[in-house]
């Protein structure tokens, strides 16, 4: 019988959301009369055979099509083989589950598979829930600082009261223990674990909640022993002056550090002032009209409380000896007519002609 279309091959979907896509395109592109059993072949082999369903889907649907492409029938006695192979498969492995369970004396049911193993050693009935983390001192700190390993023991054990929990070794399998992490059964029974007793459980929720917190446990516990191993050095002689410890000579450097600092800000001040005392001798009539003084300090201050225009910026250049430069000149002469009058009054060019006559000889 003669074909009215040819079906194209199919692509290969993968991913999340590949059998929607599949189906999509089977309904786009196989025409009505397609009949042929791809999806029961593809299903089987994969029973049989194990790995991804998309990629037998996709093989036996691209069969299925070049069969109705080249006119011929869909072969499908491999969907008989795999059939028998899967009921001869299922058997035999049931014969050996039975064999294997008249052997043992202590078989152990499905559902004692499932008993948590918190529930196995009398922790409690699940689900069971994290309810947080108590650590106790270090003998690091024990042998460092003994008031604060006696202080941090004494509150260890106060968290632990609250939560009517006993420290030091794990309820689950009795190893001692420093960071417990303290577990709730759906009762509110609580009891304190090791993280390590967690994650064996196989207890995906317990283990990643008890993992967060026991790394955040490890990261106090390092910064911690960094603050111990820094407080031992600066107690220890200092290697350039053994008769001081580190802690004595580093305060030694500070203070003459500060008295240095000292020596050099005034030093730093005393040559500003004689900067700004010359330049006063030339430009303190402009500053005394501009700013109403030539004292340094309120002149710092009105400077600091004022707009950030040319008049604040020309200002702190002549304080501290900058340069005068072409136009501002000009603009300067303007700012000082101004303080007398309006421009083009009599005052303002008055003014005007005082300015340049004070600044001409540094201006060429």
């Amino acid at each position: 019988m003669e074909k009215i279309i040819t079906i194209k091959s199919p692509p290969y979907f993968s991913g999340v959301g590949w059998d929607d896509k599949l189906n999509n395109w089977c309904n786009e592109n196989l025409p009505i009369n397609f009949a042929a059993p791809w999806r029961d072949e593809a299903g089987i082999s994969w029973r049989l055979f194990g790995g991804t369903s998309s990629g037998y889907e996709y093989r036996e649907l691209k069969r299925a099509i070049e069969a109705y492409n080249s006119g011929t029938a869909y072969a499908t006695p491999r969907i008989d083989w795999n059939r028998k192979d899967i009921k001869a498969r299922e058997a035999k492995e049931k014969l050996t589950f039975e064999a294997e369970a008249r052997a043992a004396n202590n078989l152990v049911t499905k559902e004692e598979e499932k008993i948590h193993p918190f529930e196995k050693s009398g922790m409690g009935v699940g689900p069971f829930e994290f309810v947080g983390c108590i650590s106790l001192p270090s003998q690091n700190l024990a042998g460092h600082n003994p008031s604060a390993y006696n202080k941090a023991m004494e509150m260890a054990h106060q968290e632990a009261s609250v939560h009517d929990l006993r420290l030091g070794s794990c309820y689950h399998c009795g190893m001692g223990i420093l960071h417990h992490c303290i577990i709730k059964d759906k009762d509110g029974k609580e009891f304190a674990v090791g993280n390590i007793c967690v994650q064996k459980t196989g207890d995906q929720y317990l283990g990643n909640k008890t993992k967060i917190a026991a790394r955040k446990m490890a990261a106090e516990v390092r910064e911690l022993n960094k603050q111990i191993k820094h407080e031992k050095w600066l107690a220890s002689p200092s290697e350039k002056d053994p008769s001081l410890t580190n802690q004595e000579a580093m305060d030694k450097k500070r203070e003459q550090n500060i008295e240095r600092y000292k020596i050099e800000a005034e030093k730093s001040r005393l040559r500003f002032k004689a900067t700004f005392d010359k330049q006063m001798e030339t430009w303190g009539f402009w500053v005394a009209a501009v700013w109403g003084t030539r004292d340094l300090e309120i002149l710092k201050k009105k400077i600091d409380r004022s707009y950030s225009g040319f008049t604040t910026s020309i200002t702190e250049d002549m304080m501290t000896g900058g340069e005068v430069k072409d136009r501002a000149w000009d603009i300067c002469a303007d700012i000082y007519a101004k303080t007398r009058g309006n421009r083009n009054t009599k005052a303002y060019k008055a003014a005007e002609g005082e300015y340049f006559d004070r600044v001409h000889k540094f201006r060429d």
